[in-house]
């Protein structure tokens, strides 16, 4: 390229802009996503009808899980600040993964220590960490469908005491951008 930054940028930049750019336009773009916002949309109605009839927190989730099938997870989170101490490295480093990529992520091997691991509330982001301190104040609340880069997400607390709150998590897995592209062909 003859030292020349112009052809450089043509040459390798310019496509790792390309394609930064449409993952985002893909990962926002409301119309290929639509069929599984209305999915997590539909099943949050159900519940919350459920729940206007009376329905307990125990029923809202089987409901949940009935209508989510192999789509929900469970988790619980200790509330209060998180333990950090040098000698749980490897623990901190689940839990910086789970913050990163959702608490229904699933790690291949199990982690070094074989003490349980514990997630604390304050591990994930806080905008997230807002919305479910709203809307999740007792057993039975849902919450509103989030939507994240990889899909859609409805919360329903299943318990919450003053140290912990236990959760049942909806994900709908969006359309991925790779097999958004073969389609495209």
């Amino acid at each position: 390229m003859g030292n020349d930054p112009t052809r450089f940028g043509r040459a390798v930049v310019l496509p790792i802009l390309v394609e930064r750019t449409l993952r985002a336009s893909f990962d926002n773009d409301d119309k290929l996503h639509g069929s599984q916002r209305q999915r997590a949309e539909n099943i949050r109605d159900e519940l919350l009808a459920a729940k206007r009839n009376g329905a307990s927190a125990d029923r809202l989730l089987s409901l949940l899980k009935e209508r989510g099938s192999n789509q929900v997870s469970e988790t619980t989170w200790q509330l209060g600040a998180s333990p950090v101490q040098s000698q749980y490295a490897d623990q901190l480093d689940e839990l910086a993964i789970r913050k990163q990529f959702g608490p229904s992520v699933q790690t291949l091997s199990p982690p070094r220590d074989e003490r349980e691991t514990k997630l604390h509330f304050e591990d994930l982001t806080r905008p997230l960490q807002n919305v479910l301190r709203a809307q999740l104040r007792q057993p039975g609340d849902l919450s509103a469908v989030l939507e994240t880069p990889g899909g859609f997400l409805v919360y329903l607390a299943k318990e919450k005491t003053t140290t912990t709150l236990s959760v049942a998590m909806l994900s709908i897995p969006k359309r991925s951008y790779e097999q958004w592209l073969e389609e495209q062909k």
